[in-house]
Formats: structure tokens, sequence, C-alpha cells
């Protein structure tokens, strides 16, 4: 049994079967485009952008639906970072100054507002950066034409487990088996954290490396109550946590 503490980031106790989400980091590589292409990457630019904007719409519409008004604002954050002149204006010029592909562009001028974030001392603000993060992956699932569905794996009711997990991620765990989370990355006042208090989805976060040390298929109890994590518990333990939900 292995037991490890993290951050209590929504209250409730789960206990199930881990599903890993393996981490899955985009490269971007640069491409030089030839000048006579440039407007092509602008369009191609322009599209993702138009794209991202129906995405947050239909997104806003699901919290409406599901949390209300309330929770729905937190969409106006991803709207406010998708109009920034980081992305509207510097993501263009990047293109036509130095002739490189539309994703290449992008991930050069999110880096920019990313380490923005990072250089903050509000713990509030900092966890801004998911939410960039959250909008640099719509923009660039629209340029580079993938749309994985990274939870169709789950079948059963089953313990996300993650690297880090992203506000659109966490709209969708619901209606996908998902009885808790557990991330390596993350706070208690981020958005994900604040979707999973609403959504009553225990969750513990700040775990470092949680996603390395659980594997898919491991019995879990989450305490989103203490922010514990129990690895292989013994069956006294799984009594004492059925005993106590």
């Amino acid at each position: 049994m292995i037991v490890i503490k993290g951050v209590p980031a929504s209250p409730g106790i789960a206990i199930g079967t881990a599903y890993v989400l393996e981490n899955e980091e985009i490269v971007i590589n640069r491409v030089d485009v030839p000048a006579l292409k440039v407007p092509a990457e602008l369009r191609r630019f322009k599209a993702a952008l138009a794209a991202t904007h129906r995405d947050l719409d239909a997104a806003e519409s699901k919290v409406l639906k599901m949390l209300g008004k309330e929770h729905a604002r937190l969409i106006d954050t991803h709207r406010l970072i998708l109009r920034d002149p980081l992305i509207t204006k510097d993501v263009p010029k990047r293109i036509r100054g130095e002739k490189v592909n539309a994703e290449f562009a992008l991930s050069e001028s999110l880096e920019v507002v990313n380490q923005a974030f990072e250089k903050m001392q509000d713990e509030f603000f900092r966890e801004r950066r998911h939410d960039l993060f959250d909008v640099g992956k719509r923009l660039l699932s629209h340029l580079l034409r993938t749309d994985k569905k990274p939870l169709s794996g789950v079948k059963t009711p089953s313990i996300l487990v993650a690297r880090n997990l992203l506000p659109s991620d966490t709209l969708n765990l619901k209606e996908n088996n998902i009885l808790g989370f557990v991330t390596d990355l993350g706070g208690k006042t981020s958005h994900t954290a604040i979707l999973a208090q609403s959504m009553e989805i225990p969750a513990v976060v700040g775990l470092s490396d949680a996603s390395h040390r659980v594997k898919t298929g491991d019995t879990v109890i989450l305490d989103g109550d203490q922010g514990l994590v129990i690895i292989h518990p013994s069956p006294e333990a799984v009594e004492k946590y059925h005993a106590s939900r």
C-alpha cells in the first residue's frame, strides 16, 4: 500500500480502478514558408481563431446547462486570452516577419505569454497558465487538424490519473465514466479545480509524479478531503473508506 499526499482540490472519496492518461506532448517544428505562401498561413491562423471561438461558444452552452451562469463566466477568461493582442496581432506578425508556419508562430507567442504568467507571485494568476494552455491546445488542434478524444478509452467507471487536466477536459469527465481525478500539476485555485468542485468530482492535484507511479488497472483510493491518494490499498483501508462515504 502506497500513500501519497497532494493538494485537496475537490472534496469527496472515490474508490476504483485507475486509468492513466498518457502525456502527449505536441512537438511543433519550425517550417520556413516561401513569401508566396505567407497569405495562406495567415488564412489558416484566421480560420483556427474562428473555429476556437465556436468551440468556446459550445463550451459556454455546456457550462450554462450543467452549472449555470456563474461558472459560464469561466469561458470569458478563455475569450480574453483568445482576443489578446499577443495572439491576434503577434502571431500574424511572426508569420509575416519570420515567414514561418502558423503553428510555430503560435507556439512562440504562447511561450511569451506563459513566461509572463510564470513570473507572477500570486498563485491565482499563475494558475491562469492552464487557461492559456487550454486555448493554445484548441488553436493547435485546429491548425494541425487533430480532434483526439483522450477519454474515449475509458470504458468503465475509473479514477483518472494525468500529468495535467485542462478546464475543457474537466467538463467532459462525468460523461466519460470518471469517478474522480488525480494530477501531477495544478492547484486549488485553478479553473479545473473550481469546475471539479461544482461538478462534485473528487480531485487531488499537485502530486508531482502520480502519473508515473500509478498504472492503468491499479486499485486506487482518492481522498479529496485530505488530499491523499492510496495506491494498492489494503482490504482494511478499502473497508474503512467505504464505511466513511
